[in-house]
């Protein structure tokens, strides 16, 4: 197995836990408050354009499968 391909799936590992963990706590994503922490963190990476539009998504439930 590649370096790549190790690496795809220790992230792909890491999502599905971090997946069933929101969903086990039937959290809300509020994507425009991390969209805006995002552009705290690293103003650079996130432009005022995505953090606009990133106002009108709605908050979601993550919902188990």
């Amino acid at each position: 197995m590649s370096r790549q391909a190790r690496l795809d799936a220790v992230i792909a590992d890491a999502r599905a836990e971090v997946r069933a963990q929101i969903a086990a706590g039937g959290r809300v994503r509020d994507f425009a408050a991390m969209i805006a922490r995002a552009q705290e963190l690293d103003p650079a990476a996130i432009s005022e354009a995505t953090r606009a539009e990133a106002a009108d998504f709605a908050s979601v439930v993550a919902l188990g499968r």
